[in-house]
C-alpha cells in the first residue's frame, strides 16, 4: 500500500498487492506549497512511471512526450511485459496523441510492409482514448550514413497509409517542412533538428491542433 500525503495529512492510499499492471490513479487535495509525500504502508512492489500536479479549476493543455531515444514502432507494439508502451497508451489516457515514429525505422532498415502492420496495432491502441494525428520526420543525411532518400520516402509513405487507411487526418510531413531533404541549417546532426527545426516542427503541429 502506498499512502500520499500533503502538509501532514494523508489525502489517499493506492493498493498495490494485485497482480502486475499499469494504473493511473488521482489523487484530490488542497492547494500547497509543501511537498507531495508518497509513503510505502505495506508489502506489494510498485514502479511509478511519473507524477502531474495541477489546479483542477484551470484550462490546460498538458503535452507529454512518450518518446524514446532509437525507438522503432516494433518497439511501440512490444507485448511482453505490462509496463511497456503499447499497453501504457490507453492508462495515460491521451485526448490526442501524435505520433511521429519513422526516422529510426527508415535508418534500421524496417520493410515498409511490417511497418505498416505495427504502426496499425500502435493507432488502433492509441485511438482507445482520443484522436490521433501522424508525422513523419524529418530526412536524414544519407551523405552522413543515414538511409537513401528512397528508403526513408518508403517509410513516411508507409506512414501516411497507415493514416488513411484509419480514417485519421492528413499527416504533417517533416520533408515537407524542411524542404524535401537534409536541410543542414535547420539540423543539429544527421537526424536531429536543431532549435530552429523543432521550432519549425511545434508550430507545424500547434497549427493543425488549434491550440
Amino acid at each position: 500500500m502506498i499512502a500520499v500525503e500533503t502538509d501532514g495529512v494523508e489525502r489517499g492510499v493506492i493498493d498495490t498487492m494485485k497482480p502486475p499492471a499499469l494504473e493511473r490513479h488521482t489523487i484530490s487535495f488542497p492547494e500547497t506549497t509543501g511537498p507531495i509525500i508518497l509513503r510505502r504502508r505495506s508489502g506489494g512492489g510498485i514502479f511509478i512511471a511519473g507524477g502531474v500536479a495541477w489546479k483542477s479549476e484551470l484550462r490546460r493543455v498538458q503535452v507529454i512526450n512518450g518518446g524514446w531515444g532509437g525507438s522503432r514502432v516494433a518497439d511501440w507494439t512490444t507485448t511482453d511485459q505490462v509496463y511497456r508502451a503499447y499497453g501504457g497508451l490507453p492508462t495515460v489516457g491521451a485526448d490526442l496523441t501524435v505520433i511521429c515514429l519513422t526516422i529510426n525505422d527508415w535508418n534500421n532498415g524496417t520493410t515498409p510492409a511490417a511497418y505498416k502492420t505495427q504502426m496499425g496495432l500502435l493507432v488502433d491502441k492509441a485511438l482507445l482514448s482520443g484522436d490521433v494525428l501522424m508525422m513523419t520526420g524529418t530526412p536524414s543525411d544519407p551523405a552522413q550514413g543515414k538511409a537513401a532518400y528512397p528508403a526513408q520516402q518508403a517509410i513516411a509513405a508507409a506512414a501516411i497509409e497507415v493514416a488513411a487507411a484509419k480514417g485519421l487526418a492528413t499527416p504533417i510531413e517533416g520533408a515537407a517542412l524542411f524542404g524535401g531533404a537534409f536541410a543542414p541549417g535547420l539540423m543539429f546532426d544527421s537526424v536531429h533538428p536543431n532549435a530552429a527545426g523543432q521550432a519549425r516542427i511545434a508550430e507545424a503541429v500547434r497549427a493543425r491542433v488549434m491550440i
